[in-house]
């Protein structure tokens, strides 16, 4: 599939119109690329975080190419593959962090989602997190132009996923949705691995409820070790991030194993630490029920026996 073409037209400046200086442009292509990069590893990694250098594939996804400017506001144009093609080995079939309908965007497009749900009331977070609102916000605002904005649309389609205005209260709302992500804390949870995603070493966890959590190894764990646990029972140690609406996006997994006896306690769903209150008031646990979270929260278990634990959270 062809590229698409996109106009990027940025008002506000205080130079000619058409013309933009050279320090502008660059931080304006900087910000554009560095948020579609971190857009797209959340849409094939579950995070936005983007480590070392060992991610070619998303200079590939984000190997956009200007080809022109234009005079009136300084309009230029921008085209960028499909992911599909771009990077077909991540995104040719369905991705296991989304659904089919995002194999024909581009990574331009996802920054256009992200930067639109990340303005809605109650948004579920679905494209973005953390680090993608902190690179849209690197947009350039020159020292004496406060009121410039960004606004991109595609040329030639009626497509409008890949259409986004980023201006100050769109800023300001981002800012606001950023302080309101729940902070990423240490979980067990036990379920059933039923799919496994070898190019991200990615994997779903589906717990007896039907609910699921997506999980990716870390810490160099090879994606071969889950080949034995494939189609069965598994426990889970590691890191949940959140999305904005306070369900679990992904677990990254430091640890996965077969469980063991009294591992059942941890089949349900991660809550974010926004949640727990809420939790504890709605189902009012009675005192030989109550679970002291403070104690376990943000604690790695070790070597502690299944008996050890219950103590911990008696």
């Amino acid at each position: 599939m062809s590229a698409v073409c996109y106009q990027l037209r940025v008002t506000g400046l205080s130079d000619d119109g058409g013309t933009i200086r050279v320090s502008q442009l660059v931080g304006v292509l900087d910000a554009l690329q560095q948020t579609a990069r971190r857009a797209t590893s959340l849409l094939a990694m579950g995070s936005g975080a983007v480590k070392g250098r060992g991610s070619g594939w998303l200079a590939d996804a984000t190997d956009f190419k200007v080809t022109g400017l234009k005079a009136g506001s300084t309009v230029f144009e921008v085209a960028a593959l499909p992911l599909a093609t771009a990077v077909p080995d991540r995104f040719a079939q369905r991705s296991l962090w989304g659904d089919s309908s995002i194999t024909d965007d581009t990574a331009l497009d996802l920054v256009a989602r992200a930067i639109r749900e990340a303005q809605e009331t109650d948004p579920a977070g679905d494209w973005f997190d953390s680090t993608v609102l902190e690179t849209i916000l690197t947009f350039p605002i020159p020292k004496h132009c406060p009121t410039v904005s960004y606004a991109l649309s595609p040329i030639g389609t009626s497509n409008g996923h890949g259409s986004f205005v980023l201006e100050r209260q769109v800023r300001h709302r981002i800012r606001e949705r950023l302080q309101s992500i729940p902070a990423s804390r240490a979980f067990v949870v036990s379920g059933t691995i039923d799919e496994v995603k070898y190019p991200t070493k990615g994997f779903r966890l589906t717990l007896p409820d039907e609910s699921h959590i997506r999980g990716r190894l870390v810490d160099g764990a090879a994606v071969e070790s889950l080949r034995p646990l494939w189609g069965r029972p598994a426990t889970v140690e590691g890191m949940v991030h959140f999305k904005a609406s306070g369900r679990p996006r992904l677990i990254e997994a430091r640890k996965v194993m077969a469980p063991v006896p009294g591992d059942a306690i941890f089949r349900e769903l991660p809550v974010a630490d926004a949640m727990i209150v809420g939790e504890r008031d709605r189902i009012r646990l009675g005192p030989a029920d109550s679970i002291n979270l403070d104690r376990i929260a943000n604690k790695w278990p070790g070597d502690e026996s299944i008996d050890e634990l219950m103590e911990m959270i008696d």
